[in-house]
């Protein structure tokens, strides 16, 4: 190792050889501080070229790993090909806006911890809009959009390279925040909430995911004939399988109960809709299903909540609400997860029939007790 060298001015220069083999000087005002910055440069560029001698892959830019990576993946014969494409556009967002600009033209070999810290905090800075919102309130990235945008960057180095797995996972410990609440904290904000759906069939929709707990592709393909006397089954997702690794969706399906808020509301609406045992539940204005994709709830959400002056959520939060909710009555974690679908909270949802049909018998897990008599009032009084 080079000695730092003292200059006329009284300060003290360091010279080195970066991991790229290019000759680079610094200047320090003492010669401890020179010393110290030679040994930490010296050691850095040592573990780079290690680093880079390991991975054959090290060399390449991470905008020249991305259509590399791209081009691996591969669909999962356990899931469907439309969650396939859609974690394939969610990628893409998370590269094109979160990684591309910052990392595309570093090096994979190069993603030091100090260069990762660096990237996230300038992420936990990050504002962020959403469509037709100006933000007036300096909203920025969540902490689940940095935790994905990280994830998206580990597949790309290949998620077999365990040192950027550690580096990742030091960097993000370090900048985790905590999120805002992503659900109603009481009854009394769903209703506010249902009582702020402009569109008939916009708040059976919500009712349904806010007394049920159910995702959008449930709620879609909802049909009449699984709207029991005291239950809902949720059998299907889009028209097709349920997040279950089941073909037979008899065993994948689940029964959650149904809460006399919702039944008030789901029996207006039949009589508005001459609903049939084979017709969906949730038909937009009344005459077309509900198109992934098409229909943006997301913002009907936002806006009924904003009407409402209650929690800003969007409609698969609403499910995270009905957890949220019947957790605080005390419904055992188990009954919880079988009304949910949840298997365990690090897999993917398992449907359980038997073991839900007994936790819809349980009186804790149905939301309210407000019970609107539809016979003595009008069905477009009950939905409006």
């Amino acid at each position: 190792m080079s000695k730092p060298q003292k200059l006329p001015s009284g300060s003290w220069r360091i010279r080195y050889i970066d991991a790229d083999g290019n000759r680079k000087s610094e200047t320090f005002a003492t010669f401890d501080l020179a010393r110290t910055a030679l040994r930490n440069l010296e050691v850095a560029a040592d573990d780079t070229k290690i680093r880079r001698a390991r991975h054959g892959s090290s060399e390449m830019l991470v905008r020249e790993a991305w259509p590399v990576f791209k081009a691996s993946r591969k669909p999962d014969p356990n899931n469907t090909a439309r969650r396939f494409k859609n974690r394939g556009n969610e990628l893409d967002r998370l590269y094109t806006r979160h990684i591309e600009p910052h990392l595309g033209d570093a090096k994979l070999g190069d993603l030091t911890p100090s260069v990762l810290r660096a990237w996230i905090s300038k992420l936990v800075v990050t504002k962020t809009a959403r469509r037709g919102e100006k933000n007036e309130d300096g909203r920025t990235l969540s902490a689940s959009t940095i935790r994905g945008a990280a994830t998206a960057l580990r597949q790309i180095a290949k998620a077999n390279d365990h040192e950027l797995t550690v580096r990742l996972a030091d960097s993000l410990k370090q900048k985790r925040r905590k999120s805002r609440p992503k659900a109603f904290q009481c009854i009394e904000d769903v209703r506010a909430f249902l009582g702020a759906c402009r569109e008939p069939w916009f708040k059976v929709a919500a009712a349904i995911a806010c007394f049920c707990g159910a995702r959008l592709g449930e709620v879609a393909s909802l049909r009449w004939r699984h709207v029991g006397r005291d239950t809902i089954t949720i059998a299907l997702s889009w028209e097709g399988p349920l997040k279950a690794r089941y073909e037979d969706d008899d065993e994948a399906a689940r029964v959650v109960p149904l809460a006399p808020e919702l039944a008030a509301i789901l029996s207006a609406w039949r009589k508005l809709t001459n609903g049939r045992d084979d017709d969906r539940v949730v038909l937009v204005g009344g005459t077309r299903p509900l198109r992934e994709g098409h229909d943006d709830m997301a913002q009907k959400t936002r806006s009924a909540c904003k009407r409402a002056q209650v929690t800003p959520l969007t409609f698969h939060s609403l499910r995270a609400s009905y957890a949220t909710l019947v957790a605080d009555q005390g419904l055992p974690t188990s009954k919880l997860q079988a009304l949910l679908g949840h298997a365990d909270a690090s897999t993917t949802a398992i449907y359980i029939r038997s073991e839900s049909a007994n936790a819809a018998a349980d009186a804790r897990a149905v939301l309210g007790g407000h019970v609107v008599d539809t016979k003595s009032e009008p069905a477009s009084q009950v939905l409006n």
